[in-house]
């Protein structure tokens, strides 16, 4: 049955000895799928722990709010810095629609370059996502198997293992489906893409058996990967993050200081703003653009002004009945005059309330504000 459901390419060949003799770091890092308190890496590292008789070292790295195009930045802060052994890669789970699909190469075949650097193994997976789901469509304007596709191509040219469970949770659910017990299948889930308790451990028990298939084929140990990228001359790697100082804000003396205890970031400090205040900042040079904030009821729409124009991004998302720490993408693939400065200001824009996953009670008293950490640029 794995083998329908996993494609080895590469393999693990240095993980095969390595595993049943010393313990190894193992990392999970994807969306709000792989941040959940009890989901799937608590009951993967457990089997991997019972298989192999060690105690392996999980590290758990989702992060809500966040999607492929911030990973690098996630990547260097929350996962390099642990070595890990083996990365299993899951961002699919929250697909976007990019104006050209290169840009999912760049940000993938980024990550492959800095985990190849620490010798890390990398594994993609794929896991359930409800395409027909109302709250998916208003959150995602792609698809998961058109984002799986493009994920496949980069996992083909640079011989990436995948596991594809959303392919198995499709054919599952048709099974159950003819023996009249679609009710196992729901339990698996809380929501569109977010698993049950059960569900995190249906997905570490198969997560783990598709992975040891691909482990016990081993490869060659001298498997000659190639050197060269689908996108030649990929920056992204190099992404950079600014933190934001007082000294950024037209009127600094206007300016609320607070924190944010986050679960996937720990204590983040933010800087709070209304309508007559802004950030100007000067950034050495760059193409690409994302902003980290805190997104709740009172987050809204920003206006960016730049010397290539003025841009709208809605901070607000469906999830905002709460706060916590996102980001988001403002520019991409644009290149910029060096050390330009640009202008960040919160507007008085609608944003459309009835589409949060909870009620919101009188939107028409909230007052908004804008609570920014920092910037990540390229």
């Amino acid at each position: 049955m794995a083998d329908t459901y996993t494609n080895p390419r590469g393999g693990f060949a240095s993980l095969y000895d390595k595993l049943q003799k010393e313990e190894c770091n193992i990392s999970c890092f994807g969306a709000s799928v792989t941040a959940q308190k009890t989901g799937y890496p608590i009951y993967l590292h457990k089997k991997f722990s019972d298989f192999f008789n060690l105690q392996h070292k999980m590290f758990q790295s989702g992060f809500g709010g966040h999607a492929l195009e911030t990973s690098v930045v996630l990547l260097n802060k929350y996962v390099v810095l642990n070595k890990p052994d083996i990365c299993f890669i899951e961002w699919t789970t929250r697909p976007v629609k990019f104006d050209d699909d290169s840009l999912v190469f760049k940000y993938l075949e980024a990550i492959i370059y800095q985990l190849r650097k620490i010798n890390c193994e990398i594994c993609f997976i794929y896991l359930g996502l409800d395409d027909q789901s109302e709250e998916q469509k208003i959150h995602n304007s792609e698809t998961a198997l058109v984002f799986i596709d493009l994920f496949e191509k980069v996992a083909v040219h640079n011989e990436i293992p995948s596991i594809n469970i959303y392919k198995f949770l499709q054919d599952y659910k048709f099974y159950l489906q003819q023996k009249n017990q679609l009710e196992n299948y729901n339990s698996l889930f809380r929501d569109f893409v977010h698993t049950s308790e059960n569900g995190s451990n249906f997905y570490g028990e198969l997560l783990f058996e598709f992975f040891l298939t691909i482990l016990r084929k081993k490869k060659k140990k001298n498997l000659k990967r190639t050197q060269t990228f689908l996108i030649p001359d990929n920056e992204y790697y190099q992404v950079k993050y600014l933190r934001i100082l007082p000294d950024m804000f037209l009127n600094p003396s206007n300016v609320k200081v607070g924190d944010i205890n986050s679960s996937e970031f720990g204590m983040c400090k933010f800087f709070e703003i209304d309508t007559d205040n802004e950030i100007r900042v000067k950034i050495v040079g760059y193409k690409m653009l994302n902003i980290w904030a805190v997104t709740g009821i009172s987050a809204g729409i920003i206006e960016i002004r730049s010397s290539i124009g003025t841009f709208k991004h809605q901070i607000w998302d469906i999830y905002s009945h709460y706060d916590r720490v996102t980001s988001g993408t403002i520019y991409s693939d644009v290149k910029f005059t060096p050390n330009e400065e640009i202008s960040i200001k919160l507007t008085n824009l609608d944003v459309d309330y009835s589409q949060c996953t909870r009620k919101i009670e009188h939107p028409e008293n909230i007052m908004k504000k804008l609570r920014i950490i920092g910037l990540s640029y390229l």
